[in-house]
């Protein structure tokens, strides 16, 4: 039987592809990733190397776990996203790079939050024109969503009032 002092020790023990990301180190996670490391494995508390590596401004780590096939959406326990994670610490090219790799904008934490909300909250000015205009452009199934939408009200307000 394991010792509390153990199950502890065991608890703050990280991967060494989530140590490597949080650092920044392209060599590790480039041989972790080569010797099949899960790119979106995670710790004690949910953080996968992708939002390790974006909290902590590592930029080039990030784009390999990226390329790497990492999940620019994953979230921790408490259902912060990668996103949030850089809207808070108000990194703007690791935003950027994400943004580009299509990672979702409007996720809202447990404690209903979403990245937008954390960068006004910490007067991240750089983040908050990003998230803005990013959210401000539709993709084309939103669209499309809107189309419908639009359509299946106009046909219904006819069914009712003619």
């Amino acid at each position: 039987m394991r010792s509390y002092t153990e199950y502890l020790k065991s608890k703050t023990e990280e991967p060494l592809l989530l140590q490597a990301a949080r650092t920044g180190d392209l060599g590790t996670i480039a041989r972790e990733i080569l010797a099949g490391a899960d790119v979106d494995q995670k710790n004690h508390r949910g953080y996968s190397p992708l939002m390790l590596a974006a909290y902590n401004d590592q930029y080039d780590a990030a784009l390999l776990l990226i390329e790497a096939g990492a999940d620019v959406n994953s979230a921790d326990k408490g259902g912060n996203t990668v996103v949030m994670g850089a809207a808070f610490k108000g990194h703007t090219e690791i935003m950027q790079l994400l943004l580009r790799q299509g990672a979702r904008i409007d996720s809202k934490n447990f404690a209903n939050q979403t990245a937008l909300d954390f960068a006004r909250t910490f007067g991240r000015r750089e983040i908050i024109p990003l998230l803005e205009r990013h959210g401000k452009t539709p993709n084309v199934f939103q669209r499309l969503g809107h189309l419908i939408s639009f359509f299946v009200n106009q046909i219904s307000y006819r069914l009712k009032h003619s």
